[in-house]
């Protein structure tokens, strides 16, 4: 499909996931601000690469990453609100 045919709202949905047990380097954030940004439309439409190729690819190095290799992808990059959990380090 060409790039222009994209339509994000085709792509992203609104739903509840579970949440992931922490690991090194992780915290859960709740969430108080957020932005849609390129990050989220890129992703969004697959493009300039799928990301969900590159999970899949950091999936295989190791049992944390392996984490998130799902058939969902939570988007995001910028954010703002409270640590509610921090994992090990």
């Amino acid at each position: 499909m060409p790039s222009k045919e994209k339509d994000p709202r085709k792509s992203l949905h609104v739903d509840q996931v579970a949440l992931p047990e922490l690991g090194p380097g992780e915290a859960f954030v709740a969430v108080m601000a957020s932005a849609i940004n390129y990050n989220t439309v890129w992703t969004s439409i697959f493009e300039p690469v799928s990301t969900f190729g590159f999970l899949e690819r950091y999936g295989r190095e190791s049992d944390l990453g392996a984490r998130h290799d799902l058939p969902y992808h939570i988007v995001g990059s910028d954010l703002s609100g409270v640590v509610l959990a921090v994992g090990a380090g």
